[in-house]
């Protein structure tokens, strides 16, 4: 189902130009040219009417409903369809991996925004900004919404699992870890000093308030 979203003409130029950079051998010219081809104009219409529908959407609607809100917010050329098809991978990359849903949302949210395209200027790619030696290891294309966020739920639990018997809460130390790395959270005996990690774990845990708030 993932497989289908579209995604704007520039992002997909500069995914060609990731893809060049790092890996010449892996572009297949018809590949290139049918994903140029099938570029997606957005229909506003349709897309208003898309935002309008899950804005207004009551409280009590769950957390898909509040994912998707939150989706189209953080991207406005997201379709609502996409955003909705985004949000069930999610939900059930959380459910496989025996993660809690809200915050594995509010920490793709935190990464990205939910946006397949997302290239921090760092060189981490995809919805779960995976640095392209990580996307490599894990034997992923970062850019591809299932593989990322399967992936990122995945390395999320086996973070969440190496803290469990910490004194801290286990999803604030992985928090920590996925942004500074183990060995900072070792060194500490907990969440690192730096100022961008504690901000980080800040949002995600106010991003999951307010998607709990949404529902």
């Amino acid at each position: 189902m993932l497989s289908g979203i579209r995604i704007p003409l520039s992002t997909l130029v500069l995914r060609l130009s990731f893809t060049l950079a790092f890996d010449p051998s892996t572009v297949h010219i018809d590949s290139v040219r049918d994903a140029m081809l099938s570029a997606r104009i957005p229909t506003y219409a349709s897309m208003i009417r898309g935002v309008r529908l899950f804005a207004d959407a009551p409280r009590g609607s769950g957390i898909v409903a509040s994912t998707v809100r939150s989706i189209v917010r953080a991207n406005p050329l997201i379709d609502t369809m996409d955003a909705l098809a985004l949000a069930l991978a999610a939900r059930t990359a959380a459910a496989h991996a025996g993660l809690d849903r809200t915050l594995f949302v509010a920490t793709l949210l935190q990464e990205s925004g939910f946006d397949p395209a997302a290239f921090s200027t760092a060189g981490a790619c995809g919805i779960a900004q995976f640095m392209p030696a990580t996307a490599r290891g894990l034997g992923i294309d970062p850019f591809d919404p299932t593989a990322a966020i399967a992936a990122s739920a995945t390395l999320l639990r086996a973070e969440v699992d190496r803290y469990a018997d910490a004194r801290e809460s286990a999803y604030v130390l992985a928090f920590a870890a996925y942004n500074a790395g183990d060995g900072a959270v070792t060194y500490y005996h907990g969440v690192p000093p730096y100022p961008e990690t504690r901000e980080y774990i800040d949002d995600i845990i106010e991003r999951a308030a307010r998607l709990i708030a949404q529902r």
